[in-house]
């Protein structure tokens, strides 16, 4: 347990005038009024309470992979939870903070023999983010593992934070979707039942799906994953439709719809959040020009006028 008494205060941790540029993978984004990378649970609660009561926005990070903030910045407070990342076990179960990757609560699950986490093996997020969009891949998806978490609640008309254990049931899962993207209950660690498995097994199942990831050329250049999220009622993913109106390949300034993949756009060197935008705006006209069809976002806009 930290010595209350030794850490600093929060106020020491905030910097100003941070560009968000290097804390997502799409490599843009303008500046933040202010920024604090949190280390544990006493910080996270202290950066949000140091926002509301000086009725400042904040805005909950974990590592930026599927979040497109504006070339204008956010007005308010980041608070990064990269660095607040602990993992550990008891027994079957694995606790992982909101700021954990997920490849290495995977590489500790497979390091104790534990499996059901898999599927979600090359994901390039935050333990916090996979449970905010309910992350999916490969079949799996992590509503299917989680059993419970311990949550921030805050009231910020009375300016009070509380915290809270919810239950799988509580965090109110459905496709792409959680309770934690209500804007006011925050995750701060995660608990994962998982099996007993074959370590060999496991290992295998896990590079499978990494070399698998890596033969769509999902880490060659800057990108934020899937931008639009599936509408199994049209019959065929968001990507398969983007790429039949035809739109592989197309660019605004240095934003290109990937030809390896319809439902991402790369960033090829230069680009800005700006063009990121205009290009996501265009393929959702052209789908619906083409096929009256409307594409569902998946990608968290920050700073845009939408």
């Amino acid at each position: 347990m930290e010595d209350v008494k030794h850490r600093k205060s929060i106020m020491d941790k905030i910097k100003k005038n941070v560009s968000l540029s290097g804390y997502t993978t799409f490599k843009v984004g303008g500046p933040a009024d202010y920024l604090v990378e949190i280390v544990n649970e006493f910080e996270f609660k202290e950066a949000i309470q140091w926002a509301i009561e000086r009725d400042i926005r904040y805005f909950i990070l974990g590592k930026g992979s599927n979040v497109l903030f504006s070339d204008d910045g956010y007005r308010g407070l980041i608070i990064y939870t990269g660095r607040y990342k602990r993992i550990f076990r008891i027994d079957n179960r694995i606790i992982a903070e909101a700021g954990a990757m997920i490849d290495e609560l995977i590489d500790y699950a497979t390091d104790n023999s534990l499996t059901g986490l898999e599927f979600l093996a090359g994901l390039p997020g935050s333990v916090g983010g996979a449970v905010y969009m309910n992350a999916r891949a490969y079949g799996g998806e992590i509503s299917r593992v989680i059993t419970e978490g311990r949550v921030l609640i805050v009231d910020e008309k009375d300016k009070k934070i509380k915290e809270a254990k919810l239950n799988r049931e509580a965090m109110d899962f459905s496709y792409k979707k959680s309770i934690f993207q209500s804007g006011n209950i925050y995750l701060m660690d995660a608990v994962f039942y998982l099996k007993k498995g074959n370590q060999l097994e496991i290992k295998e199942k896990i590079s499978e799906i990494r070399t698998l990831r890596k033969s769509k050329g999902e880490y060659l250049f800057p990108n934020a994953g899937c931008i639009f999220k599936n509408d199994y009622s049209a019959g065929k993913s968001s990507g398969r439709i983007i790429d039949e109106c035809g739109l592989k390949g197309m660019r605004v300034g240095k934003a290109e719809v990937y030809e390896k993949h319809a439902n991402f756009i790369i960033n090829k060197g230069g680009a800005n959040a700006s063009d990121i935008y205009k290009l996501i705006n265009f393929i959702e006209e052209e789908v619906m020009r083409k096929t009256g069809i409307k594409l569902q976002k998946e990608i968290v806009l920050v700073g845009f006028d939408q």
